[in-house]
């Protein structure tokens, strides 16, 4: 007798190989408290917030929330003071491009929507500096 061969279900077939190793970050980002966290704030903040957004007629829809100050140098990771709406595909490529460069300086803005320094808010100079 001839063994019928069966398409395996989708659940029942192995997990693709990845190419690239998962970063550190990747439990901390696939975790339910900042899925939660971030999809409220998106919520609190539908658009895009990076500079050029800020000053734009027509700011892109946020997809994703960002640390201003990134984690991995010393950012607070639930602290909205250091989070803000981005657009994934335009934006934020743009931000990750010019950080991996050394061109991209993490700034706050004050109560005046001016923008200053985060080394500045860092050193000290805190006042009534706040993050948006």
């Amino acid at each position: 007798m001839l063994e019928k061969k069966f398409k395996k279900p989708p659940w029942q077939k192995p997990a693709p190989v990845r190419d690239k190793p998962v970063s550190s970050d990747y439990p901390f980002y696939n975790s339910h408290k900042w899925r939660k966290h971030s999809l409220a704030r998106r919520k609190r903040h539908p658009t895009c917030e990076c500079s050029a957004c800020r000053v734009s007629d027509d700011p892109l829809d946020a997809t994703m929330t960002d640390h201003i100050i990134p984690i991995r140098i010393g950012g607070s990771k639930f602290d909205e003071r250091n989070l803000q709406s981005m657009n994934k595909l335009k934006c934020h490529q743009i931000k990750r491009q010019k950080e991996s460069q050394g061109l991209y300086e993490a700034h706050v803005y004050n109560e005046n929507s001016e923008k200053v320094s985060a080394r500045k808010f860092n050193e000290g100079v805190r006042g009534s500096i706040s993050y948006s």
